[in-house]
């Protein structure tokens, strides 16, 4: 019968009579058939499974790393999906109160980082349109009287010998090409002030963030001087400053139904004192270049070359002469604010001038290059031009 038994079986048993198995801690052991119940109770003193043949301690895992980590986070899990408690609702009450503490980071966040890129982007806006020009002119003009006296020859001309300068010069065989760049524009201005007349018409455009199209006239007709500028595009404005000989005040018209050259001069019309407009303009509508022009705003003046040439067909003297953008630019930077509408000074960066005389320091022509930064609610690059051409000693029909 036993034999049978083994047969059906898949192998013979081992024979466990001698052997003997220990654990390190609970020194387990198995019995044989033959001993008594005793041995195992007397020797067994945590037992936790009894079988027939091996007794064994309760499996434990092995070891506490990841394995066992995600088996606890997953039977934690399974116990609040399946068994809601008040752990669970504290929870939803934890999320919902960090939600508004991160919303609440969020738009802290916002408005610090704002507000410090709102001040960097003020600070780079100024200091991109922001430029410190000295008060006055005076010191960095040249002295006119000492430049005619040295040019003619004489310590002490009379007042003839300097309004005739221009024809004691060509008797002494003189002309622009004996003089430098920044002498040459002295002594056309000054032969410009003993005008009878004149007329100065200037057209020219502005490219930035839109085109603006520039036009200009200097009229003088023997009592009262006018300064008109107009500035059509972005913005569109027209003034006309009106000075009478000799008066201490001016008149500032500005203009209606405003075109590329002309406007209807029926606008606000506001009187100032010479000084309050030479504050708000610069200079005064009888100056006829806005720009200063001398041996210290004339940049490499050792370098300009005065060449003989035509402009429409008629013999003149030609130079180009850069300006110092600063020095150049103390009183014509006022002029641009207020023919432009700015609320700030602009900011040169190159003066550019040609010049083109005749041989009796008559101006002929100018081109006008410039290249400044304005402050449109944000800086902006403009390059500006201007031709001008002069006409002395002849009818003027004035503008206002």
């Amino acid at each position: 019968m036993n034999n049978e038994s083994n047969q059906k079986g898949k192998g013979t048993p081992p024979d466990l009579s001698e052997v003997n198995i220990h654990n390190e801690k609970d020194d387990i052991q198995v019995r044989t058939e033959n001993q008594p119940d005793d041995f195992l109770l007397g020797k067994i003193e945590d037992l936790r499974v009894l079988k027939p043949i091996l007794v064994e301690k309760e499996q434990k895992p092995l070891f506490k790393g990841k394995p066992y980590q995600k088996l606890k986070r997953d039977q934690d899990l399974k116990s609040t999906l399946f068994s809601p408690s008040k752990k669970l609702q504290s929870r939803k009450k934890t999320s919902w109160k960090r939600r508004v503490f991160n919303l609440a980071c969020i738009l802290i966040l916002g408005v610090v980082t704002g507000s410090i890129l709102g001040g960097w982007y003020k600070n780079y806006a100024d200091s991109q349109t922001q430029v410190n020009y000295p008060e006055s002119e005076e010191p960095y003009l040249d002295n006119t009287n000492l430049i005619l006296a040295n040019a003619l020859g004489r310590d002490n001309p009379t007042e003839s010998e300097l309004r005739n300068f221009a024809l004691s010069l060509k008797a002494q065989h003189k002309s622009p090409l004996n003089f430098s760049a920044s002498q040459n524009f002295i002594l056309a201005t000054y032969k410009a002030s003993l005008a009878s007349s004149y007329l100065a018409v200037g057209r020219g455009k502005v490219a930035t963030i839109a085109t603006q199209s520039v036009y200009s006239v200097h009229a003088y007709d023997g009592k009262k001087y006018e300064l008109t500028s107009q500035s059509k595009g972005l913005m569109t404005v027209a003034i006309c400053a009106v000075h009478e000989k000799g008066s201490n005040n001016v008149n500032l018209i500005h203009g209606t139904n405003i075109q590329d050259e002309s406007a209807d001069w029926n606008g606000e019309n506001k009187k100032y004192t010479t000084n309050e407009f030479v504050g708000l303009n610069g200079s005064l509508p009888d100056r006829l270049s806005p720009y200063v022009v001398s041996s210290k705003t004339v940049l490499n003046e050792g370098d300009i070359q005065i060449e003989f040439t035509t402009y429409n067909d008629k013999p003149v003297y030609a130079y180009t002469m850069k300006l110092d953008p600063v020095l150049g630019a103390i009183n014509y930077h006022k002029q641009v604010m207020l023919t432009s509408g700015l609320a700030s000074s602009p900011k040169f960066s190159e003066i550019t001038m040609t010049i083109y005389l005749d041989d009796e320091w008559n101006f002929v022509h100018t081109d006008i290059n410039e290249i400044y930064v304005v402050k449109y609610g944000i800086p902006a690059t403009c390059n500006g031009t201007l031709s001008t051409d002069y006409s002395f000693n002849c009818p003027v029909t004035m503008p206002y």
